[in-house]
């Protein structure tokens, strides 16, 4: 699944126990992202990156 046209590579997904926010792990570069769930339910672009350390 790309994210803003890079092929990043979903290792893991997981919704929040709010239902406001869906957060993935990618493979390359190694990052944890959070999107926005819209109220009807379409996806955000990534709101937030975060890199793991090298």
């Amino acid at each position: 699944m790309p994210f803003d046209g890079s092929d990043d590579g979903v290792s893991t997904a997981k919704v929040s126990p709010d239902e406001r926010s869906l957060y993935a792990t990618t493979l390359l570069p190694r990052q944890l992202v959070r999107f926005g769930i819209h109220t009807d339910g379409p996806l955000s672009v990534v709101e937030q990156r975060i890199s793991a350390p090298a």
